[in-house]
């Protein structure tokens, strides 16, 4: 009969987790989960002033309906809910391929890029690699509650293996005066998100801001495939879509899932005053933890 007491190793691996301020990542996962669906084609901002291309979207989830606003200008794409100004905000810079985590309650900010996010997942697949080949089901049960408390319970739990496919239709919509194309996402095939897809000219964006946006639909796509399981285990998913498969941008999502459905409202056009949306003067950089 094997001992139900955790192995000291892997107690002091856990604690380590527990101890890393990884609440920094799960804000990060959240958000980015969440606004993911918009983050294809949206962004936070700290003035409005400083935009070239405004996008509302209405946002339904769980919690009930609200309206995210996105501004894109310089090379930078900015996302926060109007609803809480003061809170988190994601600010994606396609010149660097990076996201800043910027905290306005605390006037701080975290940088996030590849080379971050593909850290977080080996390590997380590390971890999980240690508690499956060194505990038994039982101590595998009492470690996810122990992770629990942080939203990582997922860490005992083997790796997603799913896999997405990209199904482009015929069916055409019209979502707020721009003509879409219907896309399906299917894991594992059983349909798991369904978009409406605008090209360039149905949108006629400025080719400067929808490049900027379709950068950006890369870097969700990358930060998929190589942190899904992370996602998941703070409680969002993030499909992996390569821009190329969709040729275009979606402004309707309906994540089945989650349920979370965004839905772009508005799109207008203004001058790029002051270069887009900037990191807030005065903040202070943090540097984000390892996981373990």
């Amino acid at each position: 009969m094997y001992s139900s007491v955790i192995p000291p190793a892997i107690s002091d691996t856990i604690t380590s987790i527990q101890s890393t301020g990884i609440e920094a990542y799960q804000r990060f996962m959240k958000a980015f989960g969440k606004l993911a669906v918009p983050v294809f084609l949206s962004a936070l901002l700290s003035s409005p002033g400083h935009a070239a291309t405004l996008a509302e979207f209405r946002v339904t989830d769980a919690q009930g309906r609200y309206t995210q606003a996105a501004y894109i200008g310089g090379g930078r794409v900015s996302l926060q809910n109007q609803d809480d100004p003061s809170g988190t905000e994601l600010l994606y810079d396609s010149r660097k391929d990076n996201v800043f985590l910027i905290e306005h309650a605390d006037r701080t900010y975290s940088e996030l890029d590849r080379t971050t996010i593909k850290s977080l997942a080996e390590q997380a697949a590390g971890v999980r690699e240690t508690i499956s080949g060194n505990t038994t089901p039982e101590q595998q049960q009492q470690i996810a509650g122990m992770l629990e408390s942080i939203g990582l319970q997922g860490l005992v739990k083997p790796a997603d293996q799913s896999r997405s496919r990209v199904v482009r239709t015929s069916e055409m919509r019209n979502v707020s005066g721009h003509a879409c194309n219907v896309v399906r996402v299917f894991r594992n095939d059983q349909l798991n998100t369904v978009m409406c897809v605008a090209r360039r000219d149905a949108l006629k964006l400025p080719d400067a801001d929808y490049q900027v946006l379709e950068s950006m639909l890369s870097f969700g796509s990358y930060v998929a495939g190589h942190a899904s399981d992370i996602l998941g285990d703070f409680g969002a998913t993030l499909p992996k879509i390569d821009p190329a498969e969709i040729d275009g941008l979606p402004i309707a999502v309906t994540d089945l899932d989650d349920g979370v459905t965004v839905v772009l409202q508005r799109l207008l056009h203004a001058p790029d005053g002051a270069g887009g949306p900037v990191l807030p003067r005065g903040y202070s950089r943090t540097t984000l933890p390892g996981l373990w």
